[in-house]
């Protein structure tokens, strides 16, 4: 959309108007205008799947920053061996779909997704880890990881949620 209509949607009874002509107003984004900070993660509810990868390394990093760190299971949202209510609404989500080796695990990647609509919140972050893999299953395993992330752009886009993959070769490039 070109920037007169997005002005032209910033006051509430424009907005009204617009959407009354079926035009959706585009979500406003958050604009940062103050300088870096190291505390950008402090008091945000981030979302990781249960790896060993996410256990270990980044989820350490996480609550250095002072960020509440969340896994969830197989349908099941736990912090620290207590249940959270389905009202949490997350900032961020990281998914790791680098430990898929059959074509049957990509099951887990919807069912981690299924049910958590609601809990996204406004200008969240939801980045999907996906490992290049070698042979025709690994290649489908792949394929199949980026097509459902961009199923889940087209999908959560207009809501305002980024979501990314990230392709890596090895565990020791995503270290880097």
């Amino acid at each position: 959309m070109s920037d007169s209509l997005m002005e032209m949607g910033l006051p509430p009874i424009a907005r009204h108007v617009l959407r009354r002509f079926g035009i959706k107003p585009p979500p406003q984004l958050i604009r940062s205008y103050r300088d870096w900070s190291d505390e950008i993660l402090q008091g945000k509810h981030i979302l990781l799947s249960p790896t060993p990868l996410f256990q270990d390394v980044l989820s350490p990093y996480l609550k250095s920053q002072e960020a509440t760190v969340s896994f969830h299971s197989r349908g099941e949202l736990a912090v620290a061996g207590r249940d959270l209510s389905e009202k949490q609404v997350f900032q961020g989500t990281v998914f790791d779909a680098s430990t898929f080796d059959t074509l049957k695990d990509l099951k887990g990647l919807y069912s981690f997704f299924h049910g958590l609509k609601g809990q996204l919140g406004f200008n969240h972050r939801l980045l999907v880890l996906n490992k290049v893999r070698v042979g025709p299953e690994g290649k489908a395993i792949t394929e199949a990881v980026e097509s459902f992330t961009r199923s889940l752009a087209r999908e959560f886009g207009p809501k305002g949620i980024n979501v990314n993959a990230l392709r890596f070769e090895s565990m020791t490039d995503l270290e880097s």
